[in-house]
């Protein structure tokens, strides 16, 4: 029992510590204010869109809203089922800066190749159809990249909630990932990024393309960031108000399930050490959890050790999420942390064990 206990108290430690350096990360991390741009960088933004009817529309005018003004919008249909097509092509007649493209293959992975092929920019900015920008978010990403000239620009994304518990846990555990993507790449080790807010040069895509891991039908985001730390290139997080981009959580349980067995099928295929190894400690941290919690049942050492383990995560955890939430005006998700934290464990071995019972879906084309 004693080596058991050790070995569980030497994870968690872990995977406290390594918490801690990312909230040390973020905090390390100035907020940036964006400077007046030279208007000399040519952005295209990247959508790829499948049966976005509802959310299309919003994600369009607050693009056309930026007041960076030199830009085109590359929008690439994956065979969407709905009035997706009919709502952007009305938008296209007004617009030249806007192309619509359908896709030539199929899913989004690809659909996004083939709209990066078809930019002209020296920047590319990659977005969800389910986003909104503030009006000088274009403006942020260029200034920022005009100032520090990066390879990848990693960009704040956040969660928004109403008032169920449950798209509170969502925008939680969303905070969380998105502390840490800030956090790890503010000491220099990324390992977490969005394609939901990310820029890149296409230079420094078109040197990663052979390594993006065509056998995984998504996950070019997190790909694209192993190539470029493979090939020494410069990747920064963009820790600006004005830089966010709001998304919104799952409205069911299933969609929820099923948007997080699809970002961990592809982990199989990482090969970032750092990356592996930071999953590992988070997997490992919560079969240490559980496994205390199940067998404080039967023995009752058990019990002290949950408890321990418990709340040297909590601490940590805390150490991370205060901060963020601060920068990003959720502070009030705090109030969550305990309970959302008791039933993490539980959460984490549900999508690890989830796509072996049921098939993976995304916009109701199987996966």
């Amino acid at each position: 029992m004693f080596w058991i206990i050790l070995i569980a108290l030497l994870i968690v430690a872990t995977y406290s510590f390594s918490v801690c350096s990312y909230s040390f990360g973020w905090r390390k991390t100035i907020d940036f204010v964006a400077s007046q741009t030279s208007d000399q960088v040519l952005v295209s933004i990247i959508l790829s869109v499948r049966n976005e009817q509802n959310t299309i529309v919003k994600l369009l005018d607050s693009i056309f809203s930026q007041t960076y003004k030199k830009y085109e919008l590359i929008v690439i249909d994956d065979h969407s089922e709905d009035n997706t097509v009919d709502i952007i092509s009305s938008y296209v007649t007004q617009n030249s800066f806007l192309r619509l493209l359908k896709s030539t293959s199929f899913g989004k992975k690809k659909a996004l190749r083939q709209g990066i092929s078809n930019a002209s920019g020296e920047l590319i900015v990659c977005v969800d159809a389910d986003c909104q920008f503030g009006h000088d978010w274009l403006k942020t990403i260029v200034s920022f990249y005009e100032i520090h000239k990066p390879d990848m620009i990693i960009g704040p994304v956040r969660m928004l909630h109403n008032r169920s518990f449950f798209e509170k846990a969502q925008s939680l555990d969303f905070l969380s990932l998105s502390g840490s993507a800030g956090g790890s790449a503010g000491i220099g080790v990324p390992i977490l990024c969005n394609g939901a807010n990310l820029a890149f040069t296409k230079e420094v895509y078109v040197k990663s393309e052979l390594l993006l891991c065509n056998q995984e039908v998504s996950g070019d985001d997190m790909f694209l960031l192993s190539a470029i730390k493979k090939q020494k290139g410069r990747i920064l997080y963009l820790k600006s108000r004005e830089a966010i981009a709001n998304t919104y959580p799952c409205t069911t349980l299933n969609d929820f399930l099923q948007q997080r067995m699809r970002w961990v099928s592809k982990s199989k295929s990482y090969t970032d050490w750092q990356i592996i190894a930071c999953a590992l400690i988070v997997f490992c941290t919560q079969v240490v959890l559980l496994a205390s919690f199940l067998g404080s049942f039967w023995h009752n050492e058990c019990v002290v050790l949950f408890v321990i383990l418990f709340f040297m995560k909590l601490f940590a955890d805390s150490m991370l999420l205060i901060p963020t939430a601060k920068f990003f005006n959720q502070t009030r998700l705090l109030w969550y942390i305990f309970v959302v934290s008791l039933f993490y464990p539980v959460y984490v071995f549900a999508v690890m064990l989830m796509p072996i019972l049921k098939p993976l879906y995304w916009k109701n084309r199987k996966i």
